[in-house]
């Protein structure tokens, strides 16, 4: 739970630090039971798929220097240069797929996760409204309670 969290919610939410420490606890453990995908987990993610992709770009380039060896005839290595174009090319789309399908999903956590924080803090707002204006009315019945004990 961030301090600067409680300070906002006690200053410009205008709630009790008991209410404010709850509203924040609860966010806490909302943010936590979402699983949300963090950028250091997709960055590990990425960082897996580099790393395989930098091995079969070692196999495919230890392969070819062995091919480019034994082959003589230029047209041959234009073929295989083309077939490893188209290769790379589908592995780019393919990639760019990979990385819009995560960014899709990552959008939809988070404006789930939004949604969620927006009505968790709406609730805990009418909550607190609630408990203010039972406060108020209990401070009306006292006063009322003093003022008539008054003129007795």
């Amino acid at each position: 739970m961030e301090a600067v969290a409680m300070d906002k919610l006690v200053e410009k939410g205008d709630l009790s630090p008991q209410v404010a420490r709850a509203v924040a606890e609860a966010l806490d453990i909302t943010i936590k039971a979402a699983n949300l995908a963090t950028v250091p987990m997709l960055d590990a993610r990425f960082a897996q798929q580099d790393a395989r992709f930098a091995q079969q770009d070692a196999k495919m380039e230890a392969r070819f220097s062995s091919i480019e060896k034994s082959i003589e005839s230029t047209q041959l290595m234009a073929q295989i240069q083309a077939q490893s174009d188209a290769r790379f090319a589908e592995e780019d789309l393919r990639t760019d797929r990979l990385f819009a399908a995560a960014d899709v999903r990552t959008d939809r956590l988070f404006a789930k996760d939004d949604a969620r924080t927006d009505r968790l803090f709406a609730e805990q707002q009418a909550q607190a409204k609630q408990a203010e204006a039972r406060m108020d009315a209990k401070f009306d019945q006292l006063r009322a309670l003093l003022i008539s004990s008054r003129y007795r």
